[in-house]
């Protein structure tokens, strides 16, 4: 059911003007991004040349997503919401990732209908976004680290068990 009512609200986003161009790096084919989502997450994306006009733009985003996800009878949750705004600069050769929306804000509804500011995160901190632990920088250090915990987890309670090779 979720599958069938967020395609229906990213093509009302996308019918709004809030989807980016994407070229395929396969197949050289230009898309349109909205954002994606996975059961109860959604990613939301928007991008542009001015960090002012990016802000404004995700917060019109924001706003119409809220107000189409009560339609259904659902809420955005702000307590489970963040924000990334990453600006590449050329650097010695390379396109990096560096910080822009500091001392910026965005905001959201939450499910009393007041309005909370959405957490701002820098782009080397990674988040949990649909089950994997990314940073816009490509930090892996938390995936890694979350990795390694639940391997060693796993081998201690491997350990522990009664398992045979028979079992």
């Amino acid at each position: 059911i979720w599958t069938i009512l967020s395609s229906v609200i990213f093509e009302i986003l996308r019918l709004r003007g809030f989807s980016n161009q994407f070229c395929s790096a396969i197949s050289r084919q230009l898309f349109l991004l909205v954002g994606f989502s996975y059961v109860d997450e959604c990613d939301l994306f928007q991008s542009g040349t001015d960090r002012h006009e990016v802000l404004d733009s995700m917060q019109d985003l924001i706003t119409n997503w809220g107000g189409l996800m009560k339609v259904t009878g659902g809420a955005l949750r702000v307590d489970k919401s963040w924000w990334y705004l990453v600006e590449f600069v050329w650097i010695r050769g390379t396109w990096t990732p560096i910080d822009a929306g500091e001392n910026l804000q965005l905001y959201a509804e939450d499910t009393t209908g007041a309005r909370i500011e959405l957490t701002y995160l820098p782009c080397a901190e990674a988040s949990k976004m649909l089950g994997i632990w990314m940073a816009p920088n490509g930090n892996k250090d938390k995936l890694i680290s979350e990795l390694k915990g639940h391997a060693s987890e796993w081998s201690s309670n491997f350990a522990t068990s009664n398992a045979s090779q028979l079992d």
